[in-house]
């Protein structure tokens, strides 16, 4: 099920923000009002209620998240000696997609390649957008993003923020494991133009100063100072570990949370399309009233992975009965499994193999492998339309058997020949 994310055009009286390669994302976040409809995602629920975080002047409507009854996306791996209880995914773990970067923040100092944040943004000074490179401290297994007064800034609220920023992609899966230590700053896990220039922008877990709560957004336009962005809002404990995901592609935006997808945008034209980098940051904005804490706060990452979309992913759909193309139960599991790999990777494109274990004659082996694929094919289409994914292309080749001129009765050779092999392709890997 997808529930699409209502546009909204919101006015930001500052204007259109300038940022120089050494300055640090300084969006404030605005009014958050409305209604989310009470929706189970496992074990995290939406519930009617709005978050209240920001600057009075702007408003932007709540929006609906969605559910998903299959677990194809990264979460963890079970591991008592991991701060979260949670090890890093396995680099196969997220069918259709290979990993390209993990980190479990296992030293005492910031790793290669990420960038750590300082100063201000000089555009829109606020106490809350003072970074310092001491507030970001690796140790005990963690990334610890940590905000407190800070005597060499004249006791003012200072936050932290790293970014993998020489690790550019053009779309892309994200995942972070953290938690909050308590209220008052803001964490965020974002991607962010590679260009510096903004926007576009897509936070996956913005948590606006508040342990109950998050949101995610995507920001795809800023004409004269008319921002045009889509928000969801989830209510979950935040002091305790998750980890948040985003998989990103040219048509749309999934969010997940612990595995599952929680909320999808998925308008074409409002899906970013420059090259980004990720960045995990914390900040206040005490000047405006919230997301200002009365005590020191910390935001733990216990580990962060990264995926791209494989150019080629082939998976099988069988058995099917002894020469029958009949779609049971556990077949239409694997179908649907299949199409959210679909979805998740972006694919353009699609084909299908129908295979025959018929021992009777070659022209009952291609109906029936025909009529395999035909069949795939069709509950392919309905799940990926239940998806709102409808631009994918589909093709089918029939008469095919491994072996065809050798009808056996063995396992092995049934196994081989009562399924239908589905490969996807996909225009994003990379």
């Amino acid at each position: 099920m997808s529930v699409k994310a209502e546009s909204t055009t919101e006015h930001d009286h500052r204007g259109n923000k300038r940022r120089a390669p050494s300055k640090l994302r300084s969006r404030k976040m605005s009014v958050f009002l409305g209604v989310a409809v009470l929706v189970l995602v496992a074990s995290v629920v939406v519930q009617a209620k709005g978050v209240n975080a920001g600057d009075g002047n702007v408003v932007r409507k709540n929006t609906v998240a969605h559910s998903s009854s299959i677990s194809e996306f990264p979460n963890g791996r079970v591991d008592a000696a991991e701060p979260s209880g949670e090890a890093p995914p396995s680099p196969t773990g997220f069918p259709g997609y290979v990993e390209t970067y993990e980190n479990d923040f296992t030293g005492t100092t910031i790793p290669p390649g990420w960038v750590t944040f300082g100063g201000t943004d000089s555009l829109d000074p606020d106490t809350g957008e003072q970074f310092a490179a001491t507030h970001d401290v690796v140790g005990d297994g963690v990334l610890s993003l940590n905000t407190w007064m800070d005597p060499a800034y004249g006791n003012e609220w200072v936050t932290g923020g790293i970014c993998l920023c020489q690790d550019s992609k053009l779309y892309g899966a994200y995942f972070v494991r953290s938690r909050q230590t308590g209220p008052g700053p803001t964490g965020v896990d974002l991607l962010w133009p590679t260009s510096n220039t903004w926007p576009p922008e897509i936070d996956f877990n913005e948590t606006v100063g508040v342990t109950n709560a998050t949101t995610a957004t995507v920001i795809w336009g800023d004409a004269g100072g008319q921002r045009q962005q889509r928000q969801l809002a989830l209510n979950i404990d935040m002091t305790q570990w998750h980890t948040w995901g985003v998989v990103w592609t040219p048509t749309s935006i999934l969010y997940t949370v612990d595995g599952k997808v929680w909320g999808q945008f998925d308008v074409p034209s409002e899906i970013p399309t420059v090259p980004m980098t990720m960045r995990v940051q914390t900040q206040t904005w005490c000047t405006y009233n919230y997301a200002c804490p009365t005590s020191p706060q910390s935001t733990l990452v216990d580990w962060v992975a990264e995926y791209s979309a494989a150019a080629n992913y082939t998976k099988s759909v069988g058995t099917f009965a002894s020469s029958s193309w009949a779609i049971n139960t556990k077949l239409q599991t694997q179908i649907a499994e299949l199409a959210a790999v679909i979805d998740a990777q972006g694919d353009s494109s699609v084909d299908l193999v129908g295979y025959s274990d018929s021992k009777t004659a070659a022209s009952k082996a291609s109906v029936v492998s025909q009529n395999r694929a035909e069949r795939v094919r069709s509950f392919l289409l309905s799940d990926l339309e239940q998806l709102n994914d409808d631009d994918v292309a589909i093709s089918v080749t029939s008469a095919k058997t491994e072996n065809p001129s050798t009808f056996t009765s063995t396992p092995a050779w049934r196994a081989r020949n009562a399924t239908v092999v589905v490969t996807m392709h996909s225009t994003t890997a990379g």
